[in-house]
């Protein structure tokens, strides 16, 4: 069964690391049914891509109010956190979809570490402006306001 194909509706906000932020504005139901397509219309370049039903690692749909809020606290909470360890690599392979929960940990495991190589630095840039972008959206606030509520998480865990 696929899940992320019960998500896929009109209108619903996406977001991808490659593109940013967009709102699928297609299905394409195939004749077999067995990978369905998406339209989704990114708002930064006006480019539409189209993503088969199981495109689950590569684009995420938008949080609810609620898990973006929890969320935000448990990036609060995991860093500078003794018992959280992250690697990314493994991280990787062990989830099959892309979630606000990679990017929260993403985001706090490279800023537990002290060197990041130009591969974790442009990860960790795209995984923080992807949840800078959903908490604009979300909280229907403007980029810089979402940066400051961001901002403000990542003090409480100073």
């Amino acid at each position: 069964m696929n899940i992320f194909k019960e998500h896929v509706k009109y209108n619903t906000e996406v977001y991808s690391l490659d593109h940013g932020d967009g709102e699928i504005i297609n299905y394409l139901n195939l004749y077999d049914g067995l990978d369905d397509y998406f339209e989704v219309k990114y708002k930064k370049n006006g480019d539409s891509v189209l993503y088969s039903t199981k495109s689950y690692d590569r684009i995420r749909i938008e949080s609810s109010l609620s898990v973006l809020s929890e969320a935000l606290l448990v990036l609060a909470e995991k860093i500078n956190s003794a018992q959280f360890e992250f690697e990314y690599n493994s991280y990787s392979r062990m989830h099959s979809h892309f979630d606000i929960g990679l990017v929260v940990n993403v985001i706090a495991g490279f800023m537990n570490k002290t060197d990041l190589n130009s591969d974790e630095e442009e990860i960790f840039s795209l995984c923080l402006n992807s949840l800078i972008l959903e908490v604009s959206n979300v909280y229907n606030v403007s980029v810089v306001n979402a940066r400051g509520i961001i901002g403000d998480h990542l003090r409480i865990s100073a």
